[in-house]
Parts: structure tokens; C-alpha cells; sequence
């Protein structure tokens, strides 16, 4: 659809729903402040390649915004503008490069969806540092992307996994290896593997060993797919190659669990070590208690007999000058 102009939506003031999708010639005249309520906007393979700054600047209360499907080769600044935007969908785009310039901070965005960027292959440092209430991330379909900084999400910059991802989607990407401490895994409802296959390796540890103890948090959350030549199995080291991660669970780094998802459990041998010697530190510290204790009862005691003497001398001086007093008396009284 073409010819769309400002005075298309003159008496749609109230409109809060529009798809434009297909259309050719949008421009940013379409969207005047009679479209002011606007909340959703479609403008899927619409032929767009950029936008200006100021694009969307009369849609103050737009909440969702698709510009799926068209040649954009970067995120456009003119998204950065919207400060009411909520969920945004750059799917099907020809976008090559996320990193910490790519999104200006939004304390209101919960959903983006990056599928199928033909052109990606890594997501670079603080990312998505910008949206610290980010919810939901669809990072599927991206064949050639490889690789994703444990920092994206400034999971490292805070100290602390982050915690507010409950839907995380990267089914059917390159990924070999993925960071303990990209976000906080356990607030993820389901955790899609799709893959050309995994490095069963320390670098995993933090997941593959969690998968056949009692007490696991993942085992749960994942689901295994097969699709276009995936396989989700180890592909690394050679004597591992072709198992499935449960077969490979408990194999690798001897046993190596995360010590942020299972802080009280670490490896036998790091148990073993640390089990030594808090025992040995248990049994020093109770014998300075004892020592410490039989100290202040041999002092109570040296200055209890110190005491009883003392007075016990003072008794007997006492009595002696008594004595002599009344031998004086009697003397005194016979004369």
C-alpha cells in the first residue's frame, strides 16, 4: 500500500493499534500527533532502510514497535527516542553488530526480539546493559552467531548474574559455549538448546553437571530439539564427542559445580580439601577455647587462695594484738 499522508489519520485520534506492514513510502510525516495514542505499530517488509532521529516523535505513548523484515543494516536511532516503547522486534533485518552503542538506555523496555539476523556473529560487551528491566530476549535463527559476551547483559559490570530474564531464546544458533554468568539462569521458565553442538569442557561444568543430581536446577528448564543438522551433544573433548550433555553430566572438570548456583556443593575433591580443613580449624579453635577457659580458672583460683590467705593472716594479727591488749589490762589492773 502506498499514499498514505498526514491527513490519513486526521479523525483516528483515538487509535492505539496500526499495520502498516507491506507498505512502500512510509515517512515520518504519516505519524503526526493525531497519532498521539498510538500504542502498537507494524511496520514489517515495508522496505526500510533508514529513519530519521526523529521518526517516531509524535508517538509518545507507542508501547510495541516491529520493523521485521527490511534491509537495516543498524539498529536505528530513532527507537532510542521512543521512551514509552516496551517490546521491539528487529527480526529478519540485515543488522551485523550489537554492542554497548547499539540501544540508548530504557528502563521500560521487557521484550526484543533479534531472530534471524542472517549477518550476526557476536553480541558484543554491554549489549543490552542499556535495558535493566529487560524480561524477554529472542536471539533465535541467528545461524552464524557464535558467540555472546559474558558481559552482555552487564552480569560482570554488577557483580551478580542478571536477574531479571525470564524468557531467553536461542534456538538453532552457532553457540558452543555458554557463560554461567551471562544472567541468572535459574529465573529462566525453559531453556531451548539447539545447536551445532557444545564444548563439554570447565566452561560448561556450571551446566552439564548440574543435569543428573538429585537436586538440579536444570534439568528441568531444558528442552532438547533437533532441527536443520542440530544436535545439542558434545562436539568437544574427542572422548566425549557425540554424547548427550545428561551422558556427559558429572564426566568433566571432575565434577566441577558453580559455586553461584550450587554455593554449598563444589567438586569431591574441593569438598574433601575444604572438609580437612575446617575440621582442623574446628578442632584448633576448640582447643584455644579450652585453653582460654582452663587459663581464667587457674588465675581465678591463684587469686581466690591469694585472697583467702591474705585475710587469714589479717585474722591472726588481728587476734594477737588483741591479745596483747588484754594482757596489758590484766597487768595494770593488778597493780
Amino acid at each position: 500500500m502506498e499514499g498514505f499522508t498526514a491527513k490519513t489519520f486526521k479523525y483516528m485520534t483515538k487509535l492505539e493499534i496500526l499495520d502498516l506492514s507491506k507498505s512502500r513510502g512510509i515517512k515520518k510525516e504519516i505519524f503526526s500527533p493525531f497519532l498521539s495514542n498510538l500504542k502498537t505499530l507494524h511496520l514489517q517488509l515495508c522496505n526500510i532502510t533508514t529513519l530519521d532521529d526523529d521518526f517516531f516523535g509524535n508517538l509518545i505513548h507507542l508501547q510495541h514497535l516491529s520493523l521485521g523484515h527490511n534491509p537495516i543494516t543498524t539498529v536505528p536511532k530513532a527507537i532510542s527516542f521512543i521512551q514509552s516503547l516496551q517490546s521491539l522486534d528487529l527480526c529478519y533485518t540485515d543488522i551485523s553488530t550489537l554492542d554497548k552503542h547499539s540501544f540508548i538506555f530504557s528502563d521500560k523496555m521487557e521484550s526484543l526480539h533479534l531472530c534471524a539476523l542472517k549477518n550476526l556473529t557476536i553480541i558484543n560487551d554491554c549489549t543490552f546493559c542499556n535495558f535493566p528491566n529487560l524480561k524477554e530476549i529472542g536471539i533465535d535463527f541467528n545461524e552464524n552467531l557464535s558467540t555472546i559476551h559474558e558481559n552482555a547483559f552487564g552480569s560482570i559490570t554488577a557483580g551478580k548474574p542478571y536477574p531479571k530474564l525470564t524468557k531467553f531464546g536461542f534456538f538453532l544458533t552457532n553457540f558452543s559455549t555458554l557463560s554461567e554468568r551471562l544472567i541468572d539462569w535459574r529465573k529462566v521458565d525453559e531453556i531451548y538448546l539447539a545447536t551445532k553442538g557444545f564444548n563439554c569442557d570447565c566452561s560448561m561444568a556450571w551446566l552439564i553437571n548440574d543435569l543428573q543430581r538429585s537436586d538440579s536446577i536444570f534439568s528441568k528448564k531444558l528442552r532438547f530439539t533437533t532441527f536443520k543438522g542440530t544436535k545439542s551433544v558434545c562436539i568437544n573433548p574427542p572422548e566425549l564427542k557425540g554424547k548427550k550433555l545428561k551422558e556427559a553430566s558429572g564426566k568433566i572438570c571432575d565434577g566441577k559445580l558453580s559455586t553461584i548456583y550450587h554455593p554449598s556443593n563444589l567438586s569431591p575433591t574441593i569438598s574433601s580439601f575444604n572438609f580437612h580443613w575446617i575440621f582442623l580449624g574446628a578442632i584448633i579453635f576448640g582447643a584455644a577455647i579450652l585453653c582460654y577457659i582452663y587459663h581464667n580458672q587457674i588465675i581465678k583460683f591463684i587469686y581466690y587462695q591469694n585472697v583467702s590467705q591474705q585475710e587469714n593472716d589479717e585474722f591472726k594479727l588481728h587476734q594477737y594484738f588483741n591479745l596483747d591488749e588484754e594482757e596489758d589490762s590484766a597487768s595494770i589492773s593488778m597493780y
